[in-house]
């Protein structure tokens, strides 16, 4: 619990270091709905994160393929939140009151990028369920057609 919560707060730092903030969801229509959105960051990292290792601990019937996808970037999402980290304890330690605009700029990118990698990850996981479905019917017997009047026969 201790490490979430340490990881937690040092993403919503960096988020807020970089820009992200309170915004008002429904401008124009009503004031009173504001959320944070430095907690964007450690929900769309960290969940990704743990959706990828279970994806891998629980790939022995997925394509190597697939599994080769979940290991790689379940340990790149553990470099960019190590990263993240690393970067968000020096600026806080140097005193910074804004991040410089290259750690910005990677930051800005992360939701987008951990939207794209679980869409991947999620079409990757499906697609041998589908494969065998897809197959199985291709391959099995076919059937004769229905006449219209058999069809509804079998539906009064």
């Amino acid at each position: 619990m201790a490490a979430a919560v340490a990881i937690w707060g040092g993403w919503v730092r960096l988020g807020e270091l970089t820009g992200f903030g309170p915004i008002n969801l429904l401008p124009g229509i009503g004031s009173g709905l504001t959320v944070n959105t430095a907690v964007v960051l450690p929900l769309s990292v960290e969940f990704y994160s743990a959706y990828a290792l279970r994806v891998l601990l629980a790939s022995n019937q997925l394509a190597t393929r697939t599994r080769t996808f979940a290991r790689h970037t379940f340990t790149a999402s553990l470099v960019v939140g190590g990263g993240a980290q690393v970067a968000s304890h020096v600026m806080e330690a140097a005193g910074t009151a804004t991040a410089p605009w290259p750690v910005t700029t990677v930051v800005a990118c992360v939701p987008l990028l951990v939207l794209g990698l679980a869409s991947g990850l999620a079409k990757r996981s499906r697609l041998r369920h589908w494969s065998e479905r897809t197959t199985r019917n291709l391959h099995a017997p076919a059937q004769p057609m229905k006449t219209r009047e058999q069809a509804l026969a079998g539906h009064t």
